[in-house]
């Protein structure tokens, strides 16, 4: 089954790719910076794509809620 697994093994999907290079061109990231790009994709997709990032060792998460900041790791 392709069922996307979430515990941090496999590929990472195309809009992680996407935020990851978003992330080191701009330095940080909101998910705020997502809504535009990913057009007609959920928050809570957004959000789990982040934290998916997150657990990898990718990225860094500082903050809560809307101030939260993603940064590298």
């Amino acid at each position: 089954s392709n069922v996307a697994r979430n515990d941090g093994s496999g590929e990472l999907n195309e809009r992680q790719k996407t935020i990851l290079t978003h992330v080191k061109t701009a330095g940080e990231a909101r998910i705020s910076d997502f809504f535009e790009k990913f057009k007609g994709i959920s928050v809570k997709t957004i959000q789990r794509d982040l934290q998916d990032l997150v657990a990898r060792d990718l990225l860094k998460k500082e903050g809560d809620r809307r101030w939260t900041t993603y940064t590298l790791e």
